[in-house]
């Protein structure tokens, strides 16, 4: 891709970095990134040149396309956090609680796939608002086939998405009065 290095440089601080002369990146002008697809760095180039995310400017209609739009979103916010890009990885993970509260025809909400989980979780690091906003998602509008869905791919979710889910499930239910008050109970006793 061939970008202006002064609107670059002013998004990302890893590209006003990389392209210094003292760097090998710097002075020949070009940085690969082999591990990102050219979709989602173009999908990122547009959304750093504008500051606005345009693939979630509308919500998909048909339930079929929201897996991919959660798959894409993940992807760009783990590429804007990876280039330090704050703006975009503000706008993006807005579109991603978009996308989370989005109701389709006929009200069905679709919670996060696993491979949007896993890419948020894989590419982002403990307590990042991005998996905070993924268990929410799941915890509000998961239901029984996608609790399935989620224990079919217990062996290929990321431990920590489980580990999270959990502790927020547990954190919001209420639990009933005889029970804390026989908890008390045992702690004075013993």
């Amino acid at each position: 891709f061939i970008v202006h290095d002064a609107i670059i440089c002013e998004q990302s601080p890893f590209f006003a970095k990389a392209l210094k002369k003292e760097w090998e990146e710097g002075t020949a002008r070009v940085i690969p990134f082999p591990e990102d697809e050219p979709k989602v760095f173009s999908q990122y180039l547009s959304t750093a040149y504008t500051t606005y995310f345009a693939p979630m400017s509308t919500v998909p209609v048909h339930l079929e396309h929201t897996s991919e739009c959660y798959i894409t979103t993940a992807k760009l916010y783990v590429l804007a956090g990876k280039l330090m890009d704050h703006k975009a990885t503000a706008l993006i993970l807005m579109a991603l609680l978009k996308l989370l509260d989005a109701a389709h025809p006929g009200g069905s909400i679709l919670p996060p796939p696993v491979d949007a989980i896993n890419i948020i979780y894989c590419g982002t690091m403990a307590k990042d608002p991005a998996r905070k906003a993924l268990v929410k998602g799941f915890a509000d509008h998961g239901d029984r086939d996608y609790s399935k869905e989620l224990s079919e791919s217990s062996g290929n979710i990321h431990e920590d998405f489980l580990f999270d889910l959990s502790t927020s499930l547990l954190q919001s239910r209420s639990v009933p009065t005889a029970a804390i008050r026989g908890r008390k109970r045992k702690a004075n006793d013993g």
